[in-house]
């Protein structure tokens, strides 16, 4: 009936509002970043061009241009991920260096805050049988996560193992904030995460942890989340058995 429709209509077009203002809020902090340190360089604040403190802004910049570039990565495949047309573009590789590659691209980051960033693999896991484009998206979103809620002098540890069943267990384990139970029972819900994003510490987190999820359960999988606030989070990646070869 009609009633329904409307209430229906208004849920939509609150979820699309609480959408735009997440995205508006999430686009606008690495453009800031861009806008401002590029200004630094432009107008020479620091000094002539060649100072020690340019490599700075010039890191910030790229590192502010790359969180964006990969959350818009993030939102359209996210968008492609509930289509019909979707497919997986699954070959084999290695492990161990998909998990080196993104950490490679993170170590300057976590390094200027003073992270340890530690890789432990389980020998049994040599290769993986998937997307590997999109799981390193996977992988590259929880270490941003990580990072972004681990604090200065913190530590970051990337794992894969193999568990009694031959099923593959990749985590990412942090000692940043942490998440309540509170939070914990809504983060896979982006909508309702999305509703109260000015209003909790784990900003801009639900697209990614949304997009993980999705894309995990295509490849069979599934993702776990344990944290505590105060005491850091862990999310593990399980890909069963069929996808280690």
């Amino acid at each position: 009936n009609n009633s329904e429709n409307n209430s229906r209509d208004k849920a939509a077009k609150e979820i699309k509002q609480n959408l735009l203002a997440a995205m508006h809020h999430n686009f606008k902090t690495p453009l800031n970043g861009i806008l401002g340190y590029s200004e630094v360089i432009m107008s020479e604040m620091l000094g002539p061009i060649g100072q020690e403190s340019y490599k700075d802004c010039a890191q910030d910049i790229h590192g502010a241009g790359r969180d964006l570039l990969h959350l818009i990565d993030n939102l359209l495949d996210l968008k492609e991920l509930e289509t019909a047309e979707f497919s997986l573009q699954e070959e084999k590789f290695p492990l161990t260096e998909m998990i080196a590659e993104c950490i490679g691209k993170l170590s300057a980051d976590a390094e200027k805050a003073s992270i340890d960033l530690f890789c432990k693999v389980d020998p049994n896991c040599k290769n993986i049988f998937g997307d590997k484009s999109r799981l390193q998206q996977t992988i590259h979103s929880l270490l941003t996560n990580a990072l972004k809620f681990t604090p200065h002098g913190g530590e970051i540890i990337i794992s894969a193992r193999q568990d009694n069943n031959g099923a593959c267990l990749i985590s990412c384990t942090d000692n940043g904030v942490g998440m309540g139970s509170q939070q914990l029972a809504k983060i896979f819900c982006h909508d309702t995460h999305l509703s109260n994003i000015y209003s909790t510490p784990t900003v801009g987190i639900g697209f990614g942890l949304t997009y993980v999820k999705q894309l995990i359960e295509r490849h069979d999988g599934s993702v776990s989340i344990i944290s505590a606030k105060g005491k850091g989070t862990t999310v593990t990646l399980y890909l069963p058995p069929n996808r280690l070869c």
